[in-house]
This record gives structure tokens, sequence and C-alpha cells, in this order.
């Protein structure tokens, strides 16, 4: 069974809520899906950490202005969504399978 967790990005913020990525589930890497919502303008890039204090861009989804998709091949502790938003949101899914 895959575990899917979700950072929101909006107006009310430049970064989203960070997620911790389940280590224990990692082996098969995990899947990231961002979605811009309808009608919203955005500027975003996928940003992780392995201590949730120090962050970095992820090396494919960095400066994105619509719905994209990559993965996270090796392991992180941490991710989350840096950018601006508005009249809308930006959605990333983290999917992890078991």
């Amino acid at each position: 069974m895959s575990q899917i967790q979700f950072c929101t990005l909006t107006s009310a913020s430049t970064t989203s809520n960070a997620v911790r990525i389940d280590l224990s589930r990692f082996r098969n890497g995990a899947g990231l899906l961002c979605n811009v919502s309808s009608g919203a303008t955005a500027a975003y890039t996928v940003q992780i950490s392995a201590d949730g204090s120090n962050w970095n861009s992820h090396d494919v989804l960095i400066d994105q202005i619509g719905n994209s998709n990559g993965n996270l091949a090796f392991p992180v502790a941490f991710i989350r969504l840096s950018g601006t938003v508005s009249n809308g949101s930006v959605v990333l899914g983290i999917i992890q399978a078991s």
C-alpha cells in the first residue's frame, strides 16, 4: 500500500508546511507531484532537508510555474515548497510505495 502526504503553498506564506519522509518506506524512493490550482499564478521550488532547518533546492523541481512532477531517488528527511502564489495554491503530493 502507498503512503501519500501533502504540503500546500498559499499566498499566506513563502514556504509550505514541511513533511517528514518515512525513511522506513524509502527503499523504492518517492514520487513528487506538484499541482497549481486553476487560475493561480505561482513560482515555486521544491526544497529538501536532512534536519528540517537547512534547506536545499531539489535538483529538477526548481523555478516551476505550472504543474510538474519528479522523484526522490536518494533519502532525505524533510520536503517542502518555497515560492509565491496568488489566487490559489500549489499542492505537493509525496507518494511512497511500500
